[in-house]
């Protein structure tokens, strides 16, 4: 004990030259090389204590750099407890128990114990602000000087934690065991030949002892007749008998699941202790290996996507120092949501799983409260602009700096302090209040959704705050677009929107925010990636700046009532979606609805595979396909609760493993990857979708699904399962890549020779079929991707070309026009909308409403900023454009595929059932042709098809408002078209009932330039002269 103090004492020393932030640093980095460096040598320890002077001389020469790191690695490794110096680490492979194959991961996992305790102990002995803020979240504790004792008691189990971390402190059972698996455990049955405890044998002879002869068998009490029997196991490591019921620990499943993940034993009277971490489970309990926090730049991540696998450990740490009897845990104990914010009651024991709500006495015993305590207090701590206080992070709020500079005045940093101080003791209530209000409002919503609670409080003679009401007035019709100031508004626009800063197209996509999957709302461009031409969201910039909107619009922003993203970490709802019966359920909504339209995994196989009628593939590629199947299924099935989905999602994503993604390939990987893009992207995760998508392709590739492959000696089910995944491939990269506006990397006609999908039934081709089957001119399940898959591999070359940073001309637009307009000529009948079609599954008429949908929006996007280009110049009074009867007829076919498409989406929500996936591309293909048709009106006000017009309209008002009313995506629609042209039936008073987030329309960060610069970026060289 007295060496580590010394050598601490030799760290304060060395260390002191440094400033606080680069001290805290080199601490870090002593943390890790304790954790690399795992081979302890007394004899070296006291060779260099009795050497301290010579260690001080060369420390102090100025070029022996390399000798003080070789000094700090050898002494850190006594400064600073290393794993194995206070466990007794089995050695040997996982049969055994050991811990031979993951010694760097246990390092690693130690390193984060340490940054975990020392952030909780930092804020646990911090009074002034931050410190009670995290206190009251997790415990209930109000800022001091109340709940003095109880804050006493976190900082006390705390330090005990740490101590055990750091070495300074042995338990009274000497080193406790860990083991990396169960298997350190011997099952045994009560007539066995038992062990004897004092050598590790077995008795032998023909007086052989049993083992219920050396242990006593629990008789279960008369009310648990009905538990699972309980069974002895030896431990030849701790030469004892432990008492547990059937199976291995860390095999043992729920519902077929897989549960535990580490366990913490103790023997007799604490006569000995172990820990036990089930390492190959941990990839179900969290993704990361370790804590790799990263910098936080949103709103609103909760401090659950940070998890790691190490916490696990950590979460033991409490058991083994504190104990079991002071520990005790259910089922509860370990999700967030009944974690934070915890009552502040009384008399409740430790345990109590009936309550609701975690109660402050047994949250100073819950292990995972002080855990997940830690992970919020160090992400904190390591985003200084950030608070997580609220289990989520908040950007903390800036003070006033008039007042900042009073309280400063003559006293340097004393007064901030002193403010600091002064604002902690209305902490606890002001959040009760706060949280209180929120829970009334979102009462209040539920119960009176058509009332606006500012309108009622104003009714009863209630006065509504001045800012308030202002946030919520502000909004104003857009001003003309012909006037002279939109125009010099319009010349500084730029639609290839460009952030400010260097990385502003990074992206990071675990928290949903203003990012949206059909890339139509996301107008900041910091943040969303690159969003190109044929981008929904490139023309909508435009049309906005066009119309005066250049400035951020102060709407309501009110905060979306979501569900709680943490709870991806009930253990309940893990149990639920892998029992049976949801298996069942979701993978038949899957082939119920989203199958129907996008039917590239075979069905009978699948079903047999999972019936085990015939044997699952051993890939994780069949796991990962399995979740996805299943996540997409919920997703199907779910009117807008997340939560199974969200669950599902991230099982199918812990299955793909970086070694698992980049190191094989599969057909079966081919089908997870591409569900699994598709699925993000209906999560409004665009990108993420878009690299799964992107390595989905190169995988095929390396598949030769592109090449048809004749003289291969595969069954015809076999090839057509090809095809069809080749095919639902490239439908996905063609239309993601023309939403995203970034380019369509698929190779084209001349550098692939598979063949289309057959358009049959499924009974017509079977694995044991020895001939092609015929195909039939009616409609099939693969009717829709058999020819939606033409149409991107004859219109593939138009997204790619609008691309392009020049625009296109009128003419060329004309000619792929003519393109698109020969290749719907060659369609079957029976996929014309007119066509009526006898006994067809209603899945079909989605897939054929979708095919034209898609043609009208090619369209819509060929013509759209040819459009626009149109209505600015008509719209400079200084400027004379004559009519032309090109740029008419651009228009006219822009403005009849936006109405076509209003009108089938109408008829289809009137006339068809709506599912999830329907509503989705329903208001993804509305909105493109809205902003046509809304262009239309502003730029042709004398038209006599204004009517026409002014009904399409409103129909999309009622499409978003009426049919899709509970759609957050549909309302955000709505509120964009309400703000570029205002409703007429809308009284001035009615637009604080318009809800469009101000940062929706934030375009201070985008750059300003010449008008000449304007058009030169949206693709109209010759723009200079246009006028003239």
């Amino acid at each position: 004990m007295a060496y580590t103090t010394l050598l601490k004492s030799f760290f304060a020393l060395v260390l002191r030259p440094l400033g606080p932030t680069r001290k805290k640093d080199a601490e870090d980095a002593l943390a890790y090389i304790v954790a690399i460096y795992n081979d302890p040598h007394q004899p070296i320890f006291r060779l260099i204590l009795s050497s301290s002077l010579s260690l001080v001389m060369i420390w102090l020469h100025p070029n022996v750099f390399s000798c003080r790191v070789l000094l700090l690695i050898l002494l850190a490794q006594y400064a600073l407890g290393s794993i194995d110096s206070v466990f007794n680490i089995k050695q040997g492979g996982i049969p055994v128990g050991g811990c031979n194959s993951y010694k760097g991961k246990l390092n690693k996992w130690w390193a984060d114990a340490r940054k975990l305790v020392d952030a909780a102990l930092l804020y646990a002995e911090d009074d002034s602000v931050d410190g009670p803020e995290y206190l009251y979240t997790f415990f209930a504790l109000d800022p001091p000087p109340a709940d003095a004792q109880e804050r006493a008691t976190v900082r006390a189990r705390l330090r005990l934690v740490k101590e055990f971390i750091d070495g300074d402190t042995q338990l009274p059972t000497g080193k406790p065991w860990l083991f990396c698996s169960s298997r350190w455990l011997k099952r045994m049955d009560w007539d066995d030949v038992a062990y004897d405890k004092e050598t590790g044998d077995k008795f032998t002879g023909d007086d052989a002892k049993k083992v219920r002869d050396v242990v006593d068998e629990p008789t279960p009490p008369p009310d648990e007749a009905n538990e699972p029997k309980e069974f002895p196991y030896w431990s030849s490591d701790l030469k004892e008998y432990l008492i547990d019921e059937a199976d291995d620990y860390c095999t043992k499943k729920v519902d077929g699941v897989i549960q535990n993940f580490g366990a913490t034993h103790e023997g007799p009277e604490e006569k000995w202790k172990t820990v036990t971490i089930c390492v190959s489970n941990l990839r179900w309990n969290a993704k990361n290996d370790n804590l790799a926090l990263g910098i936080v730049r949103t709103e609103g991540k909760s401090i659950v996507e940070y998890r790691a696998q190490s916490m696990t450990l950590f979460h033991e740490l409490f058991h083994v120092v504190l104990g079991n009897a002071n520990t005790e845990e259910h089922e509860k104990s370990y999700d967030l949501p009944y974690i934070a914010n915890p009552r502040r009651e009384e008399g409740e024991d430790p345990g109590d799983e009936d309550q609701d709500i975690i109660s402050t006495q047994e949250a100073l015993y819950n292990p995972e409260s002080y855990t997940l305590y830690a992970l919020a207090s160090l992400l904190g701590q390591n985003n200084k602009d950030y608070t997580f206080a609220s289990t989520r992070s908040k950007l903390k709020k800036t003070e006033d700096p008039k007042v900042k500079d009073e309280n400063n005045a003559g006293s340097g940093r004393a007064g901030d302090r002193k403010r600091m101080m002064r604002l902690t003791p209305r902490f606890s209530y002001l959040t009760r209040v706060e949280r209180r209000l929120a829970n009334v409002e979102r009462l209040f919503h539920q119960l009176l959704p058509d009332v606006d609670i500012n309108e009622a409080l104003a009714s009863r003679g209630i006065e509504v705050p001045a800012d308030e009401s202002q946030l919520n007035t502000s909004l104003s019709p857009p001003i003309n677009p012909s006037s002279p100031d939109t125009l010099v508004q319009a010349s500084g626009a730029i639609s290839d929107a460009v952030p400010a800063e260097s990385d502003g197209f990074d992206w990071q996509e675990d928290v949903d925010e203003l990012t949206d999957g059909m890339a139509s709302l996301s107008v900041e461009p910091r943040g969303a990636g690159y969003l190109g031409p044929t981008a929904g969201v490139f023309f909508l910039r435009s049309l906005l700046l066009w119309t005066g909107h250049s400035r951020p619009f102060m709407g309501s922003s009110l905060e979306v009532l979501r569900p709680y993203a943490g709870v991806e970490s009930s253990s309940q709802l893990y149990n639920s979606v892998t029992s049976r019966q949801v298996i069942e359920q979701l993978v038949n909504g899957y082939f119920e609805v989203y199958h129907r339209s996008y039917p590239f995994v075979h069905e009978p196989t699948f079903r047999a595979q999972l019936h085990e009628v015939i044997q699952r593939p051993n890939q994780r590629s069949w796991q990962m396909l399995l979740y996805t199947i299943m996540a997409l299924g919920a997703w199907c099935l779910n009117n807008g609760n997340s939560e199974l989905d969200d669950e599902l999602y991230h099982l199918a994503l812990s299955f793909g493993d970086a070694e698992c993604l980049f190191a094989s390939a599969d057909l079966t990987f081919v089908q997870a990857l591409i569900l699994f893009s598709n699925l993000s992207q209906k999560r409004n995760k665009p990108n993420t979708g878009s690299n799964f998508l992107g390595l989905a392709t190169r995988m095929a590739l390396s598949l030769g699904l592109h090449r048809e492959l004749p003289e291969w000696n595969i069954s015809l089910l076999q090839r057509e399962m090809r095809r069809r995944v080749w095919w639902g491939l490239y439908m996905f990269d063609s239309g993601a890549s023309t939403t995203f506006g970034r380019p369509i990397l698929l190779p084209g006609e001349e550098a692939m020779d598979v063949r289309p999908v057959l358009n049959i039934d499924d009974e017509d081709l079977t694995s044991g079929t020895k001939f092609p089957p015929e195909e039939v001119n009616r409609p099939t399940l693969y009717s829709g991707m058999k020819y939606q898959s033409d149409l991107h591999v004859k219109s593939n070359y138009i997204s790619n070309r609008l691309l392009s940073s020049s625009c296109v001309a009128p003419e060329d637009a004309l000619s792929m026009d003519a393109t698109l307009d020969k290749w719907s000529s060659t369609l079957p009948q029976y996929l014309r909308l007119n066509h009526h079609v006898p006994s067809a599954e209603p899945a079909f008429y989605f897939n054929r409403s979708r095919l034209w949908w898609r043609f009208w929006n090619l369209k819509i996007i060929i013509f759209r900023q040819l459009f626009l280009k149109r209505a600015i110049g008509k719209g400079d009074p200084s400027a004379t454009v004559p009519d032309n009867e090109v740029d008419e007829k651009c228009m006219s076919i822009a403005v009849r595929a936006a109405s076509a498409t209003i009108e089938s989406i109408d008829q289809y929500t009137k006339e068809r059932q709506r599912s999830r996936l329907v509503t989705w591309y329903s208001i993804y293909f509305t909105f493109h042709a809205s902003l046509v048709i809304v262009l239309a009106i502003l730029s042709n006000s004398e038209s006599p098809d204004m009517p026409k017009w002014q009904q399409d309209v409103n129909t999309v008002r009622h499409i978003f408002r009426g049919v899709f009313a509970d759609n957050e995506l549909a309302t955000r629609c709505a509120n964009i078209i309400d703000v570029i042209l205002p409703d007429p039936l809308l009284a001035t008073s009615d637009w604080a009932n318009v809800q469009l987030d101000p940062m929706l329309m934030d375009f201070s960060t985008w750059p300003a330039s010449s008008a000449d610069e304007f058009a030169s970026v949206l693709g109209w060289p010759d723009w200079a002269n246009f006028t003239q």
